[in-house]
């Protein structure tokens, strides 16, 4: 049996370490797709398809940890099994402990887009457009 990743051993902090101060971007982030991500893959029941997970959780493909026993096959932290804060602005682990600005990434580039929305499993994504849709409200810090 695997134990779970711990979080302090990562990079990625989980969401719900960026609602405190994040609270109007994490309520408008709740309402998205994104929050729901890896719930979608598991009414599917694909939520143990590597090729599917990547693109639904916070995590670098290397922390999901593999298990033969279907019981522990995924081991992530509730907190990263949806497409999270961190997918598109970096891990969080040093903006959390600073607080410092620029330890975050504001918006992504369209290549963090593209990694999971390809033609093929997307095909009417268009970064320009879309960024802007899926925008967080600005930080009034």
């Amino acid at each position: 049996m695997l134990p779970e990743l711990q979080l302090e051993k990562l990079a990625f902090t989980g969401w719900l370490t960026c609602a405190p101060c994040h609270a109007p971007q994490t309520d408008f982030w709740k309402k998205t797709g994104h929050s729901s991500a890896f719930q979608t893959l598991a009414e599917q029941e694909q939520q143990f398809n590597l090729d599917c997970l990547p693109c639904h959780v916070t995590a670098e493909y290397k922390d999901i940890q593999i298990s033969e026993n279907t019981a522990t096959l995924l081991s992530l932290p509730a907190a990263l099994q949806q497409v999270g804060c961190e997918v598109c602005h970096g891990p969080g682990k040093d903006h959390a402990a600073s607080q410092d600005p620029a330890a975050i990434s504001r918006k992504p580039d369209a290549n963090i887009c593209t990694r999971c929305h390809t033609s093929e499993r997307d095909e009417e994504f268009n970064y320009d457009n879309d960024v802007e849709r899926i925008a967080c409200p600005a930080n009034k810090k």
